[in-house]
This record gives structure tokens, C-alpha cells and sequence, in this order.
């Protein structure tokens, strides 16, 4: 597993969920509910693009953690 892999693959996943506890929160409180000050749509659509922003950055380290590792193995034998 690459180093970066925790912040990078759990960072979108974290958004994802509390994005969709804010609009939980939102659909069950009302869609004027505030948190922090914001609103709880602002804040859900935040952590949605967010994770969508960073998710790429997962995808490419998995990639090329795998062409790294297929490197060295050719190296090694």
C-alpha cells in the first residue's frame, strides 16, 4: 500500500458521508438548518465536490503504485 493511501482514498470517502449526513440532516430539519453558520446544503455540497476533486488523486496512486511495483518485480528477477 502506497503511503499516501490513507489520506488520499479516505479523505473522499469522509466527505462523501458527512456530505450525506448534512443533507440527512438538512431533509430531516429543514433546508434552512445552520451549522456553524452555514448553511447545511452549502456545507454537503462542499464535501461532495471536494471528495470528487481528490478522488482522482486515489485512482492515479493505485495506478502507479501498481506500475512501481511491476518496475521492481522486473528489476528483482
Amino acid at each position: 500500500m502506497h503511503p499516501m493511501h490513507p489520506v488520499v482514498v479516505h479523505i473522499p470517502i469522509a466527505c462523501w458521508v458527512l456530505s450525506t449526513l448534512g443533507n440527512s440532516i438538512g431533509a430531516v430539519l429543514g433546508p434552512d438548518v445552520q451549522i456553524v453558520g452555514v448553511n447545511a446544503a452549502d456545507h454537503a455540497r462542499l464535501l461532495l465536490w471536494i471528495g470528487v476533486l481528490v478522488s482522482p488523486l486515489a485512482m492515479g496512486l493505485s495506478n502507479t503504485s501498481s506500475v512501481i511495483s511491476k518496475s521492481f518485480r522486473c528489476l528483482v528477477s
